[in-house]
Order: structure tokens, then C-alpha cells, then sequence
């Protein structure tokens, strides 16, 4: 079972539009990597590429989604703060 699938079946992403953003992404780059893998299993590395770029794009947004939740997370809690 794939990560976005249970963010899907344990209702996190339908709670939270940034964990939804994430479960969107996900399998778009696993269908690039897809694609990538066959064209890897072909022999032509070259063609490849592409759809590796495109499957990279779409994980380092959902990083940048994933971050942004982490910085929320941090704040709720009160973030530590800076001390004298």
C-alpha cells in the first residue's frame, strides 16, 4: 500500500488540505518513476531522464508541502521560542 493511499484511507488528507496536497502529488511522481523504470528496462537511459526530472519535481513539492506542515506543527507548539 502506498503512502498516499493510506493518508486517503485513514481520512488524514481529507482533514487537512496540505497532507491532501501531499497524497495528490505522490502518485504522480510514482507514475513518472514508472515510466522511467520501463524505459530504463528498454535500454534507453537517454528517455528516461525525463520522466525522472518530472517524477523529482513532484517529490520536491510534496517535500516543500511536507515542510510546511512541519513548520505549522512547530508553531502550534509554540515553536521553543528564543531565550536571554
Amino acid at each position: 500500500m502506498q503512502l498516499a493511499d493510506k493518508l486517503t484511507q485513514r481520512g488524514i488528507a481529507a482533514s487537512d488540505s496540505a497532507w491532501s496536497r501531499i497524497a495528490k502529488i505522490l502518485p504522480v511522481a510514482a507514475a513518472a518513476m514508472d515510466t522511467a523504470e520501463k524505459k530504463l528496462s528498454d535500454g534507453s537511459p537517454t528517455s528516461a531522464l525525463g520522466p525522472e526530472q518530472r517524477a523529482l519535481t513532484q517529490l520536491q513539492r510534496a517535500e516543500a508541502v511536507f515542510r510546511e506542515i512541519q513548520v505549522s506543527m512547530g508553531q502550534q507548539q509554540g515553536g521553543g521560542g528564543w531565550r536571554r
